[in-house]
């Protein structure tokens, strides 16, 4: 009798086994459709996201204030160099488009650090 109880256990013991995995079986393949069901929806969302917008980083900010730095400094260099007195009405022309290049690039520069700070 004993050994027909073993036989019977073991029998249900293989039959829980074959039925748990079994059953995991099932569980993996549907975690499989999920997660490919997932995939596809980002796949999706981020064709419909909209490209982001290239705000700058702190390291190109540091490069444009550091080039306007040096800028100002070049042109300090530059006043206290002798200059000899021009009357050509070219070279004063030249002159006032480069004073207006620079002061158009200060207030760009000024307005960008501006902007920066009030983040």
């Amino acid at each position: 009798m004993n050994d027909d109880l073993a036989f019977c256990l073991d029998q249900f013991i293989d039959d829980q086994v074959k039925l748990i995995d079994d059953r995991l079986e099932v569980l993996k393949q549907d975690e499989i459709t999920e997660c490919n069901k997932i995939e596809q929806e980002k796949i999706i969302f981020n064709k419909n996201k909209p490209a982001p917008k290239n705000k700058g980083t702190h390291y190109e900010d540091q490069i444009l204030i550091d080039r306007f730095i040096q800028d100002l400094r070049d042109d300090d260099e530059n006043i206290n160099k002798p200059k000899t007195i021009v009357d050509d009405q070219s070279c004063i022309d030249t002159l006032r488009a480069e004073i207006s290049t620079k002061v158009n690039a200060c207030s760009n520069y000024i307005t960008r650090i501006r902007n920066l700070a009030k983040r």
